[in-house]
């Protein structure tokens, strides 16, 4: 299916050194990773609400911060893409970079409350 969209949204997905070709590639992922991990986070509330199950629950919030990741990627190929300006003469481009920083760096835990 992702071939299929890429193909469909991306005709020149092939050459990996167009910019405009590595952005609608990287948008159609983001995109389709929000549509089903929301979709999949409201089925699984539903199934989890209906059985009365915690986990299922649990696993639906999961399934929505999923989606918040693919948002990130999304906020970063967008903002990677935009022209340089006299403050970047190079461009945006390490915003994807960042964006991947923010996705990778697991959420801080503090230590629970005495």
């Amino acid at each position: 299916m992702l071939t299929f969209l890429l193909r469909r949204f991306a005709p020149d997905m092939d050459s990996a050194d167009s910019p405009a070709a590595r952005l609608r590639c990287g948008m159609v992922a983001a995109a389709l990773g929000i549509a089903l991990n929301a979709l999949l986070f409201v089925i699984k509330l539903a199934a989890g609400l209906l059985s009365g199950s915690i986990a299922i629950i649990a696993d639906a919030f999961n399934s929505l911060s999923d989606a918040s990741s693919s948002l990130v990627a999304l906020i970063g190929f967008r903002l990677s893409a935009k022209k340089p300006d006299p403050h970047h003469p190079f461009g945006h481009g390490r915003l994807e970079y960042v964006a991947g920083l923010v996705v990778a760096t697991p959420p801080s835990s503090s230590p629970p409350p005495a």
